[in-house]
């Protein structure tokens, strides 16, 4: 280094007999006198015997000595005790007097302040000869300031340094042609090298990604051009050949003058997330007990044979499988008997279709066949196959044998303009032709099945809804939802559940005749009566501060009414909204988001809530949370039911409730049977449980637990 004002200046004071004639100054004495007075630098003249012989009056900012009190001390006065040794050892090995020496380099070292503390500053030395006698002169430049801005850069370096090695993504560097600048500790062990061996190479030797088509990509496309893109779907092939899922960021480095100096890349290892995702996906299209495709993913698959046959393209088969006897299995072997002739039937059924064919549950003992290019002729020999493979099955279960057999209606697609709800309507009456027969038989539809009335058992459930609903023999019982997270502020909660009372006052279950309510059109009719019953017990128990939530069917929230109605009801008997949540199921959502968006906003401006029940049993759309103004978020029991042991399901419920904490909605875990798994969700942060196992429900009005 050297310093920025050059050699000092001789002060003016001295006289020129002082001075050796082999340094004669050039210029006048008014110049000397400008730079003595005006340098930035501590200009020092020592003689040989180490004492101060004149001072420039930079001494007194730097040093805290004016000048004069500087002139005639020995300048060992201004080094630290450290130092002081140093110095004197230096003039032991200057050379002889009369001889022409080189002017001694700058060095970094500190000097003395009068307040004791020591001043950071850059040295350097020169030596004059004067009437055979030898001076020094000494230039010091404080530093202190420079010293700051390193000491804070030195800091930063720290800082950063620790902030990439606490980092759980990885970090690289690169320069402006793309090679290897710096890697972090993760970096290191993510790609298998080491940074003092990754240093210098190019950034895809180092970080070898393929895309999500199996092609090697560049870390990015054009310094230049400043786009930098990251790989979708990306694997990182390591220094050891094995490959890892990875996704990140680039972006430029840009210096103070907002010029590009480097490039930064971030990535992390996705590979158990890609898995979850992965595992989630499967659960959105497949049914969680036999493994086969669910309702919602085959109806994604009719639609687009409907579209296929509509457009001229080879006609495909519906084949819709009812099972008989069913519910005797569950009466006597329990559901757990039933459950796995579900899944072994499963397994018949699949292994006796073709690859191109689709099996699908429909839900409780129903299934759903698509054969793929299949006419009538074959399609009915096919459901004749099934039906025999059916017949000719036996469950074992604890010492016992059970048979059921299956009632097959076939529907050949391309028979006009057909919706997916008349293909479906179809398939359901070809299917009570088949039952009709004697059960146990298949039918083809044919146009003459249009005039067939609906299944006697249906007409005649409608007929008892509707004289419960005149008779008042609903009534309705509470599901307490308990708080087992600590973080949780708010009201007692409760689910609405309803019931129906026989005209002999026997209890009948809603899923006696909830099904009959919503293929007759009902249900409407019910949700209005539900919601007039509870916001009705609300005004006439005012200190009943419980928020009770209500699950409402798919035709109330199409209904262009009902906010209406709501409105109407809250107003006229005082009730306090805020003490209302309604519940929307995934499938109405996920229909219609736009429509149910807009009821839900509307509702919630007047004070009313809102849930979505059952979340995680389709996993059909994480998407529904983001577009739906939804306070609670119910999660489905067959995910909470075996969470304490199985680790995919566990998985499963973090993302959920952690998607659900980050937009601020509640989350309530439903059938919840044990203190095991209520331990498990106040680890995962789960806010309510609901289950019979620490809360029954019990009438509306009763104390709640």
């Amino acid at each position: 280094m050297e310093s920025d004002q050059g050699q000092g200046a001789v002060p003016p004071e001295a006289p020129p007999s002082v001075l050796s004639t082999q340094v004669d100054p050039p210029f006048g004495n008014a110049l000397h006198a400008a730079l003595w007075e005006n340098t930035i630098d501590v200009v020092l003249i020592i003689d040989a015997d180490n004492v101060v012989v004149h001072a420039n009056p930079r001494c007194a900012p730097v040093l805290g000595y004016a000048p004069h009190e500087v002139v005639g001390r020995d300048v060992s006065v201004l080094m630290p005790a450290s130092l002081r040794g140093g110095h004197a050892m230096g003039l032991a090995c200057c050379p002889q007097p009369g001889q022409r020496t080189l002017d001694w380099d700058l060095l970094d070292t500190t000097v003395l302040h009068r307040d004791g503390r020591e001043v950071p500053v850059e040295l350097t030395f020169c030596e004059v000869l004067s009437n055979g006698g030898r001076l020094f002169v000494a230039f010091m430049r404080d530093v202190s300031l420079r010293k700051q801005h390193e000491a804070q850069r030195e800091a930063d370096r720290q800082w950063a340094e620790a902030t990439l090695r606490s980092m759980a993504d990885a970090v690289v560097t690169l320069d402006l042609e793309g090679r290897i600048a710096s890697l972090s500790v993760v970096a290191e062990h993510l790609t298998g090298w080491k940074a003092s061996q990754a240093v210098g190479l190019p950034f895809a030797d180092v970080v070898c990604l393929r895309g999500e088509d199996g092609r090697f990509v560049p870390p990015f496309r054009s310094a230049d051009e400043l786009t930098f893109d990251f790989p979708r779907h990306a694997v990182l092939v390591r220094r050891d050949l094995h490959e890892v899922p990875v996704e990140g960021t680039m972006a430029p480095i840009m210096s103070s003058q907002r010029t590009m100096v480097g490039i930064v890349v971030a990535f992390r290892n996705v590979a158990y997330a890609r898995r979850v995702t992965a595992e989630l996906s499967y659960q959105a299209s497949h049914d969680g007990l036999t493994g086969l495709v669910n309702r919602k993913a085959f109806e994604c698959l009719l639609k687009a044979a409907v579209a296929r046959a509509k457009d001229g393209g080879e006609s495909d088969a519906l084949l819709y499988l009812d099972l008989d006897r069913f519910k005797t299995v569950n009466d006597t072997g329990g559901h757990v008997a039933g459950d796995a002739l579900l899944q072994q039937l499963a397994g018949v059924l699949s292994a006796r279709l073709r690859e191109s064919d689709c099996i699908a549950r429909l839900g409780g003992d129903e299934f759903g066949v698509l054969l793929h290019k299949c006419s009538a002729e074959n399609a009915v020999r096919i459901a004749e196959y099934l039906r025999q493979a059916v017949a000719d099955f036996t469950l074992v279960w604890q010492s016992k044998m059970y048979s059921v057999g299956v009632s097959i209606g076939v529907v050949q697609l391309g028979q006009g303009e057909l919706t997916l709800g008349e293909l479906l309507g179809r398939a359901d009456r070809a299917c009570y032709v088949a039952k009709a027969q004697g059960r146990n038989h298949c039918h083809l539809f044919t146009p003459d099945d249009q005039s067939l009335p609906l299944h006697r058992s249906e007409i005649e459930w409608a007929a008892k809804i509707r004289a419960a609903l005149a008779e008042d023999r609903l009534f309705l019982c509470v599901h307490p939802m308990v708080a087992i997270c600590g973080r949780v502020d708010g009201p007692a909660m409760a689910e609405v559940l309803l019931r129906m009372r026989g005209p002999d006052g026997q209890t009948i279950m809603p899923m006696a005749f909830i099904p009959a309510a919503e293929r007759c059109g009902l249900m409407s009719a019910v949700d209005r009566w539900v919601i007039r019953a509870v916001v009705q017990h609300m005004a006439q128990h005012p200190d009943d501060q419980t928020l009770y939530c209500i699950s409402l069917s798919g035709p109330s929230i199409g209904d262009p009414a009902f906010c209406a109605h709501v409105e109407a009801l809250l107003e006229s008997f005082g009730a306090d909204p805020r003490r209302v949540c309604f519940g929307i199921s995934e499938t109405a959502a996920i229909a219609n988001p736009a429509s149910v968006s807009q009821m839900m906003r509307a509702l919630r401006g007047r004070g009313v809530r809102f849930g979505l029940d059952d979340f995680g049993s389709r996993m059909s759309s994480f998407a529904s949370l983001r577009q739906l103004p939804l306070d609670y978020l119910k999660i489905d029991g067959s995910l909470v039911r075996s969470l304490a042991c199985d680790r995919v399901d566990r998985a499963m419920l973090e993302s959920i409730n952690h998607l659900a904490h980050a937009m601020g909605i509640v989350t309530i875990a439903q059938r919840v049977e044990n203190e095991e798994t209520v331990q498990v969700l106040r680890e995962i942060g789960v806010h309510f449980a609901q289950g019979q196992g620490i809360a029954r429900p019990h009438l509306l009005g009763g104390p709640l637990d």
